[in-house]
């Protein structure tokens, strides 16, 4: 269950920039999920992608940093029994 809801979540103010990140990502392996961006983290209808693994962060955010995309920011899912809570870890 936890590999379907992801680790992490890089969200993107557009759909375009959000599904050439996704197809990035996957051409070097990293394994994604794109999807609406939670509504506590972005009101307006910004789209993300999932990362299912801590180790694919790095790769990740270089991948972006290397294709100039600018990201709206980079969060942390932290669950708990009660609640799913999101920490950004980057901008």
């Amino acid at each position: 269950m936890l590999q379907k809801e992801g680790k992490y979540i890089v969200v993107f103010s557009s759909n375009y920039h959000a599904y050439y990140i996704e197809e990035l990502l996957r051409r070097h392996g990293v394994g994604t999920l794109y999807k609406k961006a939670p509504r506590a983290i972005a009101k307006s209808c910004n789209s993300a992608i999932y990362l299912f693994h801590e180790e694919d962060l790095s790769k990740t955010l270089k991948l972006i940093e290397d294709a100039k995309v600018p990201s709206k920011g980079v969060y942390e899912i932290i669950r708990s029994e009660k609640a799913i809570a999101y920490k950004k870890v980057l901008l």
